[in-house]
């Protein structure tokens, strides 16, 4: 476990699965499930994220989005989608757009 990526937000830990494909140096896919435990904006609970990354013309992208039905305590019902951007030094930023 680990505590998510998303800053203030969003604290608490999660538990990841993810099937990766590699060619040469770099992962070139991958696909995974994240079950996150905790207080996103004062309200606890859970829910289960769904990632998908891959490239198109050798830029990298990555998704996720909020498997419905997975939410619970005070975030059941939540559903959104959100990003991995990866920046021009390498650098990580993370985006949820998500409703409850």
């Amino acid at each position: 476990m680990r505590s998510p990526p998303f800053g203030e937000d969003l604290g608490g830990a999660d538990k990841q699965e993810f099937n990766i494909t590699v060619y040469t140096e770099n992962p070139a896919a991958y696909v995974g499930i994240e079950r996150v435990d905790g207080t996103l904006h004062g309200r606890k609970g859970s829910f289960v994220l769904q990632h998908e990354a891959g490239g198109t013309d050798g830029v990298p992208w990555m998704t996720w989005k909020i498997v419905e039905t997975t939410g619970t305590g005070d975030l059941a019902g939540i559903h959104g989608e959100g990003q991995i951007i990866i920046g021009p030094n390498g650098e990580h930023s993370y985006t949820l757009d998500y409703e409850l």
